[in-house]
């Protein structure tokens, strides 16, 4: 399952995510786009249609009435309880995507007196080869924000970025390695030991049973290690290395031209 904003709400990112049989996406949309829905039976006559009707997510005239419609309560952290009604429209497409149908969805919050909890409702796009309910996928794009703070933590903390690759294999490996250090964090967060820092020691203790954070989990991974022991030999000693043979010149890097981005003019008022 992806989930990505409202920036990737386009036919060409929703076109290839139909190119991958095992992924479903769970995609925000804009408030201004414009869809279609399914095209009606052939007539007999012309050419047959390749889009429906338009359905204008700016105005509310062009909705219809929904395919399916989903209400339910939930609590917040604070414990206050709201109500959640989606609706839902199938089979629907973009202009420049009519092979790629998804689901479009529309999620209002409403507190107990009736007035919406947000001023503006949530839009989002269901799509791929995979069913997904509505209440479902309202949660998993719920949990996106999660992401961002995965983004941040493995390019500050994992070096995620600090690598200088050569080739687009070697980033893609290296991608790979950054992924699985940091499942050892996950793993490893509730056996580790927590580290903490000195301004951290005058806050009140975590709940019984919390894990450790990925920052902590990763202070302690140190620690951890030599407990856990290795299958490998230790290391022998080998000599010194003969090194590079003489002549030896590796080929250089491939060169790429720069791009030079200028500043923007203001826009003359007339």
């Amino acid at each position: 399952m992806v989930t990505a904003d409202s920036r990737y709400g386009t036919p060409l990112y929703i076109a290839g995510l139909y190119q991958c049989p095992n992924v479903t996406g769970v995609t925000r949309l804009r408030a201004y786009r414009n869809l279609y829905r399914k095209p009606p039976p052939y007539s007999g006559h012309g050419r047959p249609r390749i889009h429906g009707d338009v359905l204008k997510v700016h105005e509310p005239d062009t909705w219809g009435e929904p395919d399916g419609r989903y209400e339910f309560t939930e609590r917040d952290a604070k414990g206050s309880e709201y109500r959640i009604v989606i609706e839902a429209w199938r089979e629907m497409h973009f202009r420049k995507a009519p092979h790629c149908p998804f689901t479009l969805l529309k999620v209002s919050t409403y507190n107990t007196d009736g007035q919406l909890r947000f001023k503006r409702p949530l839009w989002l796009i269901v799509s791929g080869h995979h069913h997904l309910s509505a209440k479902l996928a309202r949660k998993a794009y719920l949990r996106r924000f999660v992401e961002e703070h995965l983004f941040r933590f493995v390019k500050q903390k994992m070096l995620f970025e600090a690598a200088q690759m050569g080739a687009v294999e070697q980033d893609e490996r290296w991608i790979k390695v950054v992924g699985l250090a940091y499942w050892n964090l996950y793993v490893c967060r509730d056996i580790v030991e927590r580290s903490l820092r000195p301004w951290e020691r005058y806050k009140p203790a975590p709940p019984v049973g919390q894990p450790a954070t990925p920052s902590q989990a990763r202070r302690g991974f140190g620690r951890l290690l030599p407990e856990l022991g290795t299958p490998a030999k230790p290391p022998q000693p080998r000599g010194k290395s003969p090194g590079r043979p003489s002549g030896y010149r590796p080929e250089p890097r491939q060169r790429f031209q720069v791009v030079y981005k200028g500043q923007k003019q203001p826009a003359s008022v007339i």
